[in-house]
């Protein structure tokens, strides 16, 4: 729009008079004569400072040129942000299956241990190391859970799904 302005600035302007006969002249006897009070007029302006509008035109184009530049910066940055979110949830997701996975192996060689001692095969001190190494594992696979969570959410907040998940704008317009 601005730049559309900009060339409107070097179109020249015109516009239209009408000017009384003047009162001091005497040659209000003639305009008795035609019976007009008023004679019609035409102005054109022409902008002579051309040099001046052509610079404004180009700088213009160059606020332009930044405007689109600066978009184009704010589209790859977002882009940017959800690959970074989707690498982010990927490996949390990976930690968090590990933990899992090491959590259900400590609580086999739990039951085992707990089976061995309540036989009479290991001794008590067995069986809380491998019960305290099944807690660590579980605390850890708990807050490897958490940590693929809040990527998801990240993930789920760049994305915009968060909105069409919890709330409900069709209840809102009725």
């Amino acid at each position: 729009m601005n730049i559309g302005l900009s060339y409107v600035k070097l179109l020249p302007t015109f516009g239209f008079t009408f000017q009384t006969v003047d009162a001091f002249n005497n040659t209000s006897t003639s305009s008795n004569k035609s019976g007009f009070p008023f004679y019609p007029g035409i102005n054109v302006s022409m902008p002579l400072d051309y040099w001046t509008k052509g610079r404004e035109i180009s700088r213009q184009y160059k606020k332009l040129d930044q405007v689109f530049a600066g978009a184009r910066a704010k589209e790859f940055e977002l882009m940017v942000s959800v690959q970074k979110a989707m690498s982010e949830y990927q490996s949390t997701s990976a930690d968090f299956m590990l933990a899992n996975s090491q959590m259900e192996l400590n609580k086999l060689q739990d039951e085992q241990t707990e089976y061995r001692h309540k036989t009479g095969q290991l001794d008590f001190d067995k069986l809380v190391t491998d019960r305290n190494a099944y807690f660590d594992s579980r605390q850890k696979m708990l807050l490897e859970q958490v940590k693929r969570d809040i990527a998801l959410l990240t993930l789920k907040h760049l994305s915009g799904d968060l909105q069409g998940q919890y709330i409900d704008v069709a209840a809102w317009e009725k």
